[in-house]
């Protein structure tokens, strides 16, 4: 991948330059491109840093649109090595003894990134995604200049090309915090809340600032393909961050299962191993056509195999509901009609409502669940009088009368179980009824 010429600002040498104490330097742009340099015996090598005795280079890994099938961004991810030319991670880059330390490290990453970012190819239909220290955003500075403006203008890129990435870590000064987003967002940038789902993760956060983008937290992913509660809560909290105004993106994924999850979960974007692993500038490039076939079909497959599943683990119930749906005369012989359904394995119970959305008597139980029955809920089991109306399975069915209304799965209030729902709308003695009958899965 070719590169433009080197500004110059940057040196071209065959020496790495000295690194300042960070402790005493003046972290301004011109003191900045000073620590960055380019090896002139290779026409096409990165720009790198020196910085606190290391040499660190820009490693970017791709983001994908699960719509788009293709690249969208990178992160830019900071690596490094010693004196004695072992790698160095990224702890003890990132590491400083003061703010003021803590700030020239932060700068010299970023300038770096943006000056090997400003020679990708296609970058107006790319962002890069960018981590800027918690700590730098979150506490005063005194005399702290507005480097990322400045950064911006000296490579030529558009602020709305960069997603500034904040930690979802504990925040000391909120105040500070939030004057430091807003001012990312007057210059132009996109914001995105990091590793959401770990640690000091809040909801909070995500109401003060509005992020563009919330990157979910690799550790969801993983824990969500053995904890299937985990698993089923995931639609409903990318629902929930869509609904806020939020691009949802996975990271840290590794496997085709754990991309077909958040794929049915429909996440917005998606990074990791699977695709493709951090890469130098010039040795970027896209090869996943072939990830993204096989993921498709095995998507399909797995979409397949679960809706003929979940149709044939409902056939026998629906079958069964139909045939006590067509032998009910009256609302006074429900009891007596489903008595040979209600102990149905996964069975929980049924009830009657009328057409203003009001339960007409008490549950009938299964001989099942009133074995188990935990005395915990029992606050919740008065549901004599109780309203319905609310339910969508009570609306569906009163508005398609005699026809059966099969729900998803959802959380049932009555006894904190996952459910799905049979309803159906009929007249009974001259007044129309919905009948339901509730089934554990």
């Amino acid at each position: 991948m070719p590169l433009c010429p080197v500004d110059m600002r940057i040196q071209t040498i065959n020496m790495i330059p000295d690194t300042t104490n960070l402790v005493e330097f003046n972290p301004s742009l011109d003191n900045i491109t000073r620590l960055l340099w380019r090896d002139k015996t290779y026409q096409h090598q990165p720009f790198q840093a020196s910085c606190n005795g290391y040499r660190l280079f820009s490693m970017f890994q791709p983001i994908y649109s699960y719509a788009l099938h293709r690249q969208v961004g990178f992160e830019a991810l900071v690596r490094g090595y010693d004196s004695d030319n072992k790698i160095v991670l990224p702890p003890s880059i990132l590491r400083g003894g003061s703010i003021t330390e803590l700030l020239a490290i932060d700068r010299i990453c970023r300038c770096l990134h943006l000056a090997n970012f400003a020679h990708i190819q296609d970058q107006e239909n790319t962002w890069l995604f960018l981590n800027v220290n918690p700590l730098i955003v979150s506490e005063y500075i005194p005399n702290r200049t507005p480097f990322m403006k400045e950064v911006l203008d000296l490579y030529n890129i558009p602020p709305h090309r960069v997603v500034i990435e904040i930690l979802e870590t504990a925040i000391s000064n909120e105040t500070k915090f939030l004057e430091t987003i807003r001012y990312y967002r007057e210059i132009g940038c996109m914001i995105a809340i990091d590793d959401f789902g770990a640690g000091h993760s809040n909801f909070n956060r995500i109401w003060d600032c509005h992020p563009d983008f919330v990157k979910l937290d690799r550790s969801i992913f993983k824990d969500a393909m053995t904890n299937k509660k985990l698993r089923k809560s995931i639609p409903q909290l990318v629902n929930l961050l869509h609904d806020y105004g939020c691009m949802v993106l996975a990271e840290g994924i590794e496997t085709y299962d754990q991309a077909i999850m958040c794929m049915d979960a429909e996440f917005d974007l998606i990074q990791g191993f699977l695709f493709s692993e951090p890469a130098l500038i010039n040795e970027l490039s896209d090869q996943s056509e072939e990830i993204w076939s096989i993921l498709k079909e095995k998507f399909r497959n797995d979409v397949s195999y679960r809706i003929e599943e979940r149709e044939d683990s409902m056939r026998a119930y629906i079958e069964e509901f139909h045939h006590v749906v067509m032998s009910l005369k009256d609302a006074e012989t429900v009891d007596k009609k489903c008595r040979g359904m209600v102990n149905m394995d996964k069975v929980i119970r049924f009830y009657l409502i009328n057409s203003n959305g009001e339960q007409r008597s008490s549950n009938i139980n299964s001989k099942n669940y009133q074995q188990n029955f935990n005395p915990v809920y029992a606050p919740l089991q008065g549901v004599e009088n109780a309203t319905w109306y609310h339910r969508q399975y009570f609306r569906k069915a009163l508005g398609n009368p005699g026809k059966v209304q099969v729900t998803g799965p959802y959380f049932s209030t009555t006894d904190a179980k996952t459910c799905v729902t049979l309803s159906v709308a009929r007249m009974l003695t001259g007044n129309l009824y919905v009948l339901c009958c509730d089934i554990e899965v």
